[in-house]
């Protein structure tokens, strides 16, 4: 997103870069990414299929002191090995080896075209009697062959549940009118949030028995303590607050992909609106009117949200929903943490990110007009992985063989994108909305970041938390090793204008990263909220990020397009994991200007971590800094500070 001062009017291409920066991708509700994010109210859903939600990787949005927590002691991998060569856990095996035969891998990625693979609702009626005679075992914990031979199947019976709810959530964000497929899944969403609770307590139950030594050796101290954590996590009394959390995010989808703005006798889209080049100065007045209504629309869906969601967090035993929201992401960090990282990046990134928008360096404008298609964005990922990693590119030829990717743009389809894992293929799958006149290739790249952690660690676990930090790193880290390659892809004369925008952006996904985060923690806590309370708050936080300075719009204004970003409505306090696992990626960054292999072999390193385990435990392994260390934002803050110096001082030499 450029902050290019542009006079009476923003460009179209400028102006489309920071919608998407307002409108950033999230997951479908009830996502987990085995790369990455949960919505922190639907935690059953959330183990689905693995979803990453991500930010158009050039744009915000599809962003300090010592860390106070203790981090997980989950052990990291010592040495790196191909997706081949990665034993599945005993609950993938199982899953893998059930419904019938599907030719593999040897990885174990289904050698199965997406365009095969229809979602079938499951037969809730047998679950339900499977369950209920799995806890009928339980209790009685006397006869162990049937009990372990039935927590087996119901194990797997859940794995297929989940994979036909990603199926279904995908064929739902390719048309999200399509209200057979929405039914389908809010039916789906509701019986996994049921099934995920019951299985939580069948298992503490035998855990708890006469049983209980048994179980443990069948399987593991791992999946002991992360059962004990998940069951913490719902109970059976939230699963109607659940119920109602899932139909209203995907009202709000609904309302967001569906909404639009009266132009003459013309309803357009935002898309449509801001190709109307046409309108003059009275574009602005249409486009407040857009985000005048859409606030009041979709602003009245969210306090519902904050309702139901807080109310969930105390009938669970937390003092509040951001508490609950962190417990539920598995973060090594707390509230507290992130607070402080956001204090540090107000006092030293947000002075840069000001100057930027008010006096940015001339190349920015251009290179922030940089355009790709999807087709130029599939040609790159051929033509450049295999400078990066031969095992990249190898897992981009499996992704554009078995058509695992969908970047269509159709005006029913979700915006934004994410990546998730159809769990009983073993395979990855990216949903991207491209944009017309819009850089793509950096979207592509961010979102095959998250592609190739899911196709080198296919794993399936109910019981699993995702690092969305580190899940972050993965993605955003090969955007930033992508400018390695602009000159290729752009030629000599616009690479350095694309790099000086992209790196302008990052800075604005850093700040706006901690910005929505400490919105949120403020929201969550406010009683008697209203829209006009939430958009006074967002209004002064603007005052103190400076996120927009540079434009000639009143921060009155962009006050009330939060109603635009999806995390907040669907993955709520997700937001913070884009500025922390950026600043980390940023540490890549700046080797790749001293040492460009050093910098590709870190990030590699990085990519042999999957994302279920701990974020800050894994940077220190792979060599890099917490953000939460005391004068790591002010180091990065400097280093960014250098590069743009150098910029302005080419230009004056000029």
């Amino acid at each position: 997103m450029s902050m290019h001062k542009l006079g009476k009017r923003l460009w179209p291409a400028v102006l489309l870069a920071l919608i998407l920066a307002l409108t950033s991708c999230a997951p479908p509700p009830g996502y987990l990414s085995e790369p990455t994010a949960s919505p922190a109210d639907t935690p059953a859903a959330a183990t689905a299929a693995a979803t990453t939600a991500t930010t158009p990787a050039s744009s915000p949005a599809d962003t300090s002191a010592t860390a106070t927590s203790t981090a997980p002691t989950t052990a990291v991998p010592s040495d790196a090995l191909a997706p081949s060569e990665r034993e599945p856990s005993w609950i993938t095996q199982a899953l893998w080896a059930s419904g019938g035969q599907v030719e593999r891998d040897e990885a174990g990625h289904a050698l199965v075209n997406y365009r095969d693979m229809a979602y079938t609702m499951p037969d809730f009626e047998a679950m339900d009697q499977r369950f209920e005679q799995l806890a009928q075992l339980a209790g009685s914990a006397s006869d162990a062959d049937a009990l372990f031979t039935l927590y087996d199947e119901v194990l797997v019976d859940y794995g297929m549940a989940l994979t036909q709810f990603t199926l279904v959530s995908i064929a739902s964000d390719l048309d999200v009118n399509d209200e057979a497929a929405s039914q389908d899944k809010i039916e789906l969403e509701g019986k996994l949030n049921e099934y995920y609770e019951k299985l939580g307590t069948i298992t503490t139950t035998i855990l708890e028995s006469g049983l209980g030594e048994e179980a443990a050796a069948r399987w593991g101290q791992e999946y002991v303590d992360d059962t004990l954590r998940e069951a913490a996590l719902t109970n059976e009394s939230v699963q109607p607050l659940m119920k109602q959390i899932s139909a209203l995010t995907d009202e709000y989808q609904q309302v967001l992909v569906n909404h639009t703005v009266q132009v003459e006798d013309e309803a357009l889209t935002l898309n449509e609106l801001t190709q109307r080049t046409d309108l003059g100065l009275a574009y602005y007045g249409y486009l407040e009117t857009y985000y005048d209504t859409l606030n009041k629309e979709a602003g009245e869906i969210f306090l519902q949200l904050v309702e139901l969601r807080n109310e969930m967090a105390q009938k669970l035993g937390y003092d509040n929903f951001v508490e609950y929201s962190y417990a539920s992401y598995n973060r090594d960090y707390t509230p507290e943490d992130a607070a402080n990282m956001a204090s540090a990046v107000k006092e030293h990134l947000v002075p840069l990110h000001a100057k930027l928008g008010l006096n940015p360096p001339e190349i920015i404008y251009q290179g922030s007009l940089a355009a790709t298609t999807p087709q130029q964005s599939i040609d790159a990922l051929k033509q450049i992985l295999p400078q990066i990693s031969e095992d990249m590119a190898q897992a981009a030829d499996f992704m554009l063989q078995y058509d695992l990717y969908d970047f269509t743009n159709g005006a029913s389809k979700m915006d934004g994108g994410y990546t998730t894992d159809i769990a009983y293929y073993g395979v990855p799958f990216i949903n991207y909305k491209s944009i017309d006149g819009y850089n793509n290739v950096t979207t592509v790249f961010h979102e095959f970041g998250h592609f190739y952690n899911s196709y080198c660690f296919p794993e399936s676990a109910w019981n699993k938390a995702t690092d969305l930090d580190l899940a972050e790193i993965h993605s955003q880290g090969l955007e930033l090793l992508l400018q390695l390659y602009y000159d290729e892809l752009y030629g000599e004369e616009v690479a350095e204008g694309v790099k000086a925008s992209n790196l302008q952006t990052m800075i604005s996904t850093v700040i706006s990263g901690c910005m929505e985060d400490e919105f949120q923690q403020r929201l969550y806590a406010e009683e008697n909220l209203t829209l006009e309370k939430l958009n006074a708050i967002y209004e002064e936080l603007l005052d103190e990020y400076h996120l927009y300075d540079g434009y000639y719009i009143p921060n009155s204004f962009w006050a009330k397009t939060w109603v635009a970003i999806h995390h907040t409505f669907q993955a709520p306090l997700y937001y913070i994991s884009y500025a922390t696992s950026l600043a980390a990626a940023l540490e890549i960054w700046e080797l790749s200007e001293r040492d460009p292999q050093a910098a590709i072999d870190q990030y590699l390193r990085v990519q042999q971590y999957s994302t279920y385990e701990p974020f800050q435990a894994t940077l220190e392994a792979c060599g890099l800094s917490s953000p939460f260390e005391e004068g790591m934002v002010e180091s990065l803050a400097q280093q960014l500070t250098a590069y743009f110096e150098e910029l302005w001082q080419q230009e004056q030499a000029e």
